[in-house]
């Protein structure tokens, strides 16, 4: 008998732990955005999430696997569900808008969290199409982030230049002497040389590319907005705390 009832109270023990896991990992993070001239609800405005802990960002190492996206209804209304506590930033995005906050982190503890954002027309005007010159991160940095394509073409592009690198690096540590006493540091400054090399092909050496779906990052109007490759827009707040 004592030993049915210590089964009984194991058993509600872990049920117990096991719905207070589930609860925890059912967590709610909502809001509305809003067209800041009319005050109605924005619709079809992407609301992007990250794992802060990631120290994620939208940019040209982002793939799809590192946030999730969800898009907002005629009401303006947008929410993720089944989240784990712990912080994660937010931010809206639509082509030809920029938002109020910019982008936002919040940290999830309740059962519900709500954030919302007020879109502003942005006046900006994409540059016309290429080609263009600049460096390797030149042109990564203009690929919409998770377009394979245009990152392979910028690959494709500078694919020479950092062969090059390591061809340099494979004949400099040929020439090292194994048998030399300064060996190991004959080896380790052909290293330094070669990732000098790569740092030039992504900063320094500029060349012509015109690659698919790429835009260059753009100068914003204001000084609280950043370039948002995702949407093609300066996401930010002009009405709130910039300087003109």
């Amino acid at each position: 008998m004592k030993q049915t009832k210590m089964l009984a109270a194991l058993i509600i023990t872990a049920l117990l732990a096991f719905f207070t896991v589930s609860c925890t990992d059912q967590l709610i993070l909502s809001g509305t955005v809003t067209w800041h001239d009319t005050g109605g609800g924005a619709e079809g405005v992407s609301v992007i999430l990250f794992n802060a802990a990631d120290n994620a960002t939208m940019d040209n190492t982002t793939t799809e696997d590192d946030y999730t996206i969800v898009t907002t209804g005629k009401d303006g209304k947008y929410s993720f569900t089944g989240l784990s506590a712990g912080s994660y930033i937010v931010y809206a995005a639509l082509e030809g808008y920029t938002f109020d906050p910019a982008n936002l982190e919040v940290e999830i503890t309740g059962k519900t969290a709500d954030i919302d954002f007020t879109a502003y027309e942005n006046t900006f005007e994409a540059p016309s199409n290429g080609p263009y010159t600049g460096a390797y991160m030149d042109c990564i940095n203009g690929c919409r982030p998770g377009v394979n394509e245009c990152s392979n073409c910028c690959d494709s592009n500078f694919d020479p230049c950092f062969t090059g690198c390591f061809n340099g690096y494979t004949t400099c540590s040929d020439n090292c002497d194994p048998y030399d006493y300064n060996y190991l540091d004959c080896v380790e400054a052909c290293r330094l040389a070669r990732d000098g090399c790569y740092n030039n092909c992504n900063y320094v050496v500029e060349q012509e590319f015109d690659c698919p779906d790429f835009m260059p990052p753009q100068t914003c109007p204001y000084n609280c907005q950043m370039w948002n490759p995702a949407s093609r827009s300066c996401a930010g707040a002009p009405m709130n705390g910039c300087n003109f």
